[in-house]
């Protein structure tokens, strides 16, 4: 019953100890770890995760379907947006910054300084 309620306070809780006590500010990349681990033995073992958190889904064919075409639009949309930029100001994605020209890049740039 403890692992049915509290599995994700002890991801939680995995994650943030090291980040306030090892190592200060790396919450994100300590949450990923967890996360990480977390998925792989998930994947491992599903059975174990169905027993403590089941998540009823749906096996409808048009629900699957219309869910990966609109990923499907989407990541196609980012892909020639991401190209025509690359393409129009002659940039190299590999070394250069492809949202350096926008407000929220300078603005999260500023931020981190």
């Amino acid at each position: 019953m403890f692992l049915r309620k509290g599995h994700g306070l002890i991801l939680l809780l995995s994650c943030t100890i090291p980040a306030f006590f090892i190592k200060r500010g790396a919450w994100l990349q300590h949450r990923a770890s967890t996360l990480a681990l977390w998925i792989m033995f998930v994947m491992t073992v599903p059975t174990f995760a169905d027993r403590i958190a089941p998540v009823p889904t749906t096996h409808n064919p048009k629900a699957f379907f219309a869910v990966s075409l609109i990923a499907l639009l989407a990541n196609a949309a980012l892909f020639i947006y991401q190209f025509r930029k690359i393409v129009k100001n002659r940039l190299n994605p590999l070394k250069a910054e492809i949202y350096s020209e926008t407000a929220s890049y300078r603005h999260v740039l500023t931020d981190s300084l």
